[in-house]
């Protein structure tokens, strides 16, 4: 590929993949309703009403990714090392301030906001295993970077 046609920005939009989210979306909303309609019945004396919560979240979603899909993902890979420090910092927040829930701390409340810092961590291990294979490449094969190296980096958030 030449210079001039590396930096040309794509066109290309993967319609599969977003037939393939809206078909997950929509078979995770029918899940949800036929396993909670009965307790948000009774509870909330509305049966659609986790349904509805789950909705307004899809939409929230659907929203903020909007601007992210016009990112290059390239971009992704400056901060991929912040991202996973970030990710690292508030899985041990988690464990001194977070939300007990059945015995366990999963999630932080900021304000109105609340997350798991596990979810983050998904994230932040993604860009990082990418920025680690595209920086190492062959590397990799070997158990030095391979192994020792991704293990370490996934332990470093597995642990906290």
């Amino acid at each position: 590929m030449s210079k001039a046609s590396h930096n040309k920005k794509s066109n290309y939009f993967d319609y599969n993949l977003l037939i393939l989210i809206v078909f997950l979306l929509c078979f995770g909303l029918v899940m949800l309703f036929s396993s909670s309609s009965y307790i948000a019945a009774n509870k909330y004396g509305d049966s659609a009403y986790f349904l509805k919560m789950q909705m307004r979240n899809i939409g929230v979603g659907l929203l903020l990714m909007i601007p992210l899909i016009f990112i290059d993902y390239r971009v992704w890979k400056r901060f991929a090392i912040l991202a996973y420090i970030g990710s690292f910092l508030l899985c041990c927040v988690v464990l001194v301030i977070g939300q007990s829930s059945h015995g366990s701390s999963r999630w932080l409340r900021i304000g109105p906001i609340q997350f798991q810092p596990s979810e983050v961590a998904k994230f932040a291990m993604i860009v990082l295993l990418a920025r680690l294979t595209q920086n190492f490449g062959e590397k990799t094969r070997f158990f030095r970077w391979g192994v020792l190296g991704f293990g370490g980096a996934l332990l470093g958030i597995l642990v906290p």
